[in-house]
């Protein structure tokens, strides 16, 4: 075996040894903290936001968890958050960041892989519960199960402004979790800010899920994995630093989800397809009865 084959034996079998115990972390709670095997893309990102802000902004902020102490106005906020998310899609951050984890993700979700593409960035600043979703189950909201929704900060996040979940919750059935279904008078169906990611018709949970979550503590370089069921959110953050993040839905290629839905026709973007995948898909353009 030369040099060069050894090393890609010991990359394939440390990402698998990653992947299947996370796996089995994620299968267990509905969510799994993993240090990025390749942090660098996320990293980068980070920098380009707070360069994008400063911009913005017209000075400079030094870090992104101080953006609070500059951006006062709900109204200014919104309209900082998509120019950020315009900024962000364009320069294809999410994409990279994923795809950087190839190895790992092709274990943990498959080698045929879809990824969103526009995914949500969000910030949440302190005391602003407006910024935030509080705590909701994705799949209330016509999401599959078969989907992970992959969190990535770009600030540090401690107890008090880190995401809380409700572990083993994705699980439960739907009964377990009633909800208040509201109207917004500010978001409307396909408006700016339902493409930012916030619901047009949010199904609010009750209170006491709350008291039953955990803080999960994050650091740049690192990713929360997340079933599509697991109850998680936060009603506002309560640290002293502002939250900005990411996160990116990504399933397998072959699940039955549509790739067309929701706020967006190309909701989601094929990142990669195994040999088999691309092979029968040769098939099933000359045979579609075939195809699934």
């Amino acid at each position: 075996m030369s040099e060069t084959e050894s090393q890609i034996a010991t990359e394939a079998s440390t990402a698998y040894d990653h992947w299947q115990k996370s796996g089995d972390a994620f299968v267990k709670n509905g969510w799994v903290l993993v240090t990025l095997p390749d942090p660098s893309v996320v990293h980068e990102t980070r920098t380009a936001l707070t360069a994008e802000v400063d911009r913005i902004l017209g000075h400079s902020v030094t870090r992104l968890e101080d953006y609070h102490r500059f951006v006062e106005s709900d109204d200014d906020n919104i309209r900082i958050q998509q120019a950020l998310s315009d900024f962000y899609w364009a320069s294809g951050f999410a994409r990279r960041i994923v795809a950087a984890q190839r190895a790992f993700l092709s274990g943990f979700i498959g080698a045929d892989l879809l990824a969103q593409t526009y995914p949500y960035l969000r910030i949440a600043r302190p005391g602003k519960p407006r910024d935030n979703l509080g705590f909701h189950r994705d799949t209330h909201h016509g999401s599959s199960p078969f989907e992970v929704s992959m969190f990535v900060p770009f600030t540090d996040l401690d107890e008090s402004s880190a995401f809380r979940v409700l572990s083993g919750s994705h699980a439960d059935p739907e009964s377990d979790y009633p909800f208040e279904q509201v109207s917004d008078p500010i978001i409307t169906r396909g408006s700016a800010l339902h493409k930012l990611g916030f619901p047009y018709a949010p199904k609010i949970l009750r209170p006491e899920v709350a008291l039953r979550s955990e803080p999960v503590p994050m650091r740049v370089g690192q990713a929360l994995f997340m079933s599509l069921g697991l109850v998680h959110g936060q009603e506002v953050n309560a640290g002293t630093t502002t939250r900005i993040s990411s996160d990116i839905r990504i399933v397998n290629g072959l699940a039955p989800v549509s790739t067309t839905r929701g706020v967006r026709d190309d909701y989601f973007t094929s990142l990669w397809e195994s040999p088999s995948s691309r092979a029968a898909r040769m098939y099933t353009t000359n045979n579609p009865s075939h195809a699934i």
